[in-house]
This record gives structure tokens, C-alpha cells and sequence, in this order.
């Protein structure tokens, strides 16, 4: 059900233009590359459809829209990312989402309400705002203006179902599993009780800002109900990942993941190329660890990775930019193995046996679409809900981090790498997953009409 605050917001313009006829759309991104990266694609997309773009992001991503062609305007500052970055708890299981609600959210929601109103007074009714659920400064101003917006969901996560419930915990029993006559009523209950705590820590942080503007408060269910859009919530992920249910919000519909990358046309450097080269043979294909783009806190995962590419003998590529929390120095570490601060994962992942990482939407997806098997230690926020789906699909496994020791590591990987039932299942999910990627003539649609 809607919330209340839901219920005095006007209504978007009924009529559009015809899709020919240039839409003004400003596109939010907050996060990380995986975060930035779906949402970039999305504005290149549309820009090639006709539309006018603008890419707001914070200002170190201003070179992703460049390379991209978009054009890019600040939203909020780096100082900001940076100090919740290089926060440990930002990767807690529940240190985690407390951290997003206490220093991310109150420090966004007035530059993003400040830019949607700027361009809403400069376009009007030709405005269209795509927006992830951090951009709720956006939701807030639509309750105000009649421009058309569009939540972008990146993650399963933020969609609450007693008939598919998330698992946003290991220590939680995978609900899914129960039959439907328990599961149904225990997960109605769960999320009521979850709802209620939820909305004690966002109301404080929300409301006021709310009110300040003259608008109606949310009274309940602010992540169940009022986070989505009114207009048109866009599932960044394929049906195959996560299919729609029946209390899904109304207007949801799933576009598939997001093809986009930088630097996919360009050559691998000299060092990375050599180092594929000399482990092309199938049984010698590398491993390759990522604790995401930016987790700087990573020293038990790179421990762990290396004592199990020397227990299994098999070379590794170790992803970060944070080389502090690498066992030796790049320069240092054994032969076998080569750190690179960065590659284009769906270009890289086809020369790699594997993928060990942290559960990320945007890795994930990239592993599943290049059939890739991927073995997942979750930390926080929707990561634990991603490795759940990747077990259910029978394309990978978990470890959870205090389980993730060069043993246990060792042992999963050997099982992923020798059973031919996994890579199999990896490619026919792959197939079927890259055939729900949408296209642009129906993004264009879903978007402006």
C-alpha cells in the first residue's frame, strides 16, 4: 500500500510527447563504479535515442561521463565518499547500513533535491529524473513537481515480497526455502517488524526535510512502499535473477543488467596481456580476487586468496586500487600471481577460471553474464541477497568472511572448478539472462512514456 505521504503527490503530465520529440532527463548516480556504471549506460543509451542528458555524479566520476560522451554536472562532494569509504564499518553487516542512514543520506538529500528542482524549473513538464533509492531527494520533490520520475533499483534488495523474500543476512535462514503456507506469513511478519525499525531510523533523518518543504510527512513503510516511484521503477537485473511478484510495486518493470564498462575496446596492458597469455591453457586459466572497487579494507581477503592460489597452484589476478592491503607489495608478490588496479571485468572474465569477490550487484552481474563461476564472501548491504540468488542458481557458491579461510577457500574452489554441472549451468543462465537485456527502443519507452 502507499504511503499517506504518497497520496497528495501530483500527478506526472498525461500527456507526453511523442518518443521523437527530445525529453530533458538528468540521471543521478551515487555509489561506487558498480553503482555508477548501470546508471552511465543508461545515459548513454537514451542519449543515443534523441534525449538530452545530464549525468550528475559525484566530481571525481566526471572522467566516467566524459569517456562516455555524457554530459556531466557535480552532485554533492568527494570528501563525503571518501571518509565513508575509508570507514571499516561501512562494510558491517549492520554498522554498515546505519553508517548510509546517519552520513550519506542527510548530506544528499539537499543537493539532490536542489538539482531535480533547478532542471524541473528550467524543463517543466519535458523533465524526466532517473534515480537510485539514495537519491531520495528526488522522491521527495516529486511529491512537489509533476516531472516524470524514474527509480532505478539496482539490487533485488530493495524490493519486498513474502512470496520471494530477500535475504539480507546469513545469519537469517533462507527463507525461500520454507514451504509456501510458513513462508508467506513468517516473512509478513519478519518485514512488519523490520518495517517498524526501519522507518524509527529514517523517519528522524527524512521527515524533517520533508516538512521543511511543505510537503506531507511519511507516516509508515518507508522502504516497503514509499522509496519507489509513483510513475515507473526500473529493476536493473533480469527476471532470471530475481522474477517479479505479485506485491511488487505497480509500474515495476525489469530492463536486465546493464551492459556498460569503460575501456572495453581498448587493449589490456602489455603486463595484464602477457599474464593471460602465459596461463591461456584451460587448467591454468588465472583466478581472479576482487574485494570490490572500493573496499580498503581487505587484508584477510588477499591472506586468504593467496595461501589458496598456492594450496590449488593456480595463478591469480588480484583487483584493487588499494595495494596497502595486499600481502607484499605488487612488485613483491609471488610470480604467480599480478596485481592490476583496475580491468574491465566482462572483458577480463572470459581469460579467468574464476571470480572470488564480494557480492556486489555490478560484479555479480558481470560474472553471470560472461558465464563466468564465482565464489562470493558477503559483507553488507545487499551482498548477502546476491550470493543467496547466485547459490539458488547453481552458478556459484558463499563463504561467509568468518568461513573464508585458505582451507574452506581452497575447498570451494576445487568444487567449482571440477564440476562440470557448474560451468554448464553458467552458461545456460548466461544465455538466458543476456537474452533479457533490454533495448534501447524499449528503454526509450519505459522511460519517456
Amino acid at each position: 500500500m502507499p504511503s499517506p505521504a504518497s497520496q497528495n503527490t501530483p500527478p506526472p503530465p498525461s500527456l507526453y510527447q511523442p518518443s521523437d520529440s527530445p525529453k530533458d532527463i538528468l540521471i543521478i548516480a551515487i555509489g561506487s563504479y558498480g553503482d555508477v556504471f548501470p546508471l552511465l549506460h543508461l545515459a548513454s543509451t537514451l542519449q543515443s535515442t534523441g534525449h538530452h542528458i545530464t549525468f550528475a555524479t559525484r566530481p571525481g566520476y566526471k572522467h566516467l561521463a566524459n569517456d562516455a560522451g555524457v554530459p556531466f554536472t557535480p552532485l554533492g562532494d568527494d570528501e563525503l565518499f571518501e571518509e565513508m569509504a575509508g570507514d571499516p564499518d561501512l562494510w558491517h553487516p549492520t554498522k554498515g547500513p546505519l553508517l548510509i542512514i546517519d552520513k550519506a543520506i542527510p548530506n544528499l538529500l539537499q543537493p539532490v533535491y536542489n538539482l531535480t528542482e533547478k532542471h524541473y524549473k528550467t524543463s517543466g513538464n519535458n523533465l524526466i529524473v532517473l534515480t537510485p533509492a539514495l537519491g531520495m531527494g528526488a522522491r521527495i520533490a516529486r511529491q512537489k513537481y509533476p516531472f516524470r520520475l524514474v527509480m532505478t533499483q539496482l539490487q533485488p534488495l530493495l524490493f519486498q515480497s513474502v512470496h520471494a523474500p530477500y535475504r539480507a543476512s546469513h545469519a537469517i535462514p533462507d527463507l525461500t526455502r520454507l514451504p509456501k503456507l510458513i513462508r508467506v506469513p513468517v516473512t509478513h511478519t519478519l518485514y512488519y517488524f523490520l518495517n517498524k525499525y526501519t522507518d524509527r531510523l529514517m523517519f528522524p533523518v527524512v521527515n524533517p526535510f520533508i516538512s521543511n518543504h511543505g510537503l506531507d510527512t511519511v507516516k509508515r513503510n518507508f522502504f516497503a512502499s514509499w522509496i519507489h516511484s509513483p510513475d515507473i521503477n526500473l529493476a536493473l537485473f533480469p527476471e532470471a535473477f530475481c522474477p517479479a511478484q505479485p506485491d511488487w510495486p505497480p509500474h515495476t518493470h525489469h530492463i536486465g543488467f546493464p551492459p556498460f564498462e569503460l575501456d572495453l575496446g581498448k587493449p589490456f596492458t602489455a603486463k595484464l596481456q602477457s599474464f593471460l597469455d602465459k596461463h591461456s591453457a584451460a587448467d591454468q586459466k588465472p583466478l581472479l580476487f576482487t574485494p570490490g572497487s572500493e573496499n580498503r579494507h581487505a587484508q584477510t581477503f588477499f591472506q586468504s586468496a593467496l595461501a589458496a592460489t598456492q594450496n590449488l597452484d593456480r595463478p591469480a589476478i588480484f583487483a584493487t586500487q588499494f595495494t596497502e592491503h595486499l600481502p607484499y607489495p605488487p612488485k613483491q608478490l609471488p610470480e604467480h600471481v599480478l596485481h592490476v588496479p583496475y580491468a574491465p571485468f566482462a572483458k577480463l572474465l572470459p581469460h579467468c577460471a574464476a571470480i572470488i569477490h564480494h557480492g556486489g550487484i555490478g560484479t555479480t552481474a558481470r560474472a553471470i553474464t560472461t558465464a563466468t563461476p564465482q565464489l562470493i564472501m558477503p559483507l553488507s548491504h545487499d551482498q548477502p541477497d546476491n550470493a543467496s540468488r547466485v547459490r539458488r542458481l547453481d552458478i556459484g557458491d558463499y563463504l561467509p568472511p568468518k568461513k573464508f579461510t585458505p582451507r574452506r577457500l581452497s575447498q570451494k574452489l576445487d568444487y567449482l572448478l571440477t564440476k562440470p554441472r557448474i560451468a554448464g549451468n553458467c552458461k545456460q543462465i548466461a544465455e538466458i539472462i543476456n537474452r533479457q537485456t533490454i533495448t534501447p527502443d524499449r528503454l526509450d519507452q519505459l522511460t519517456t512514456q
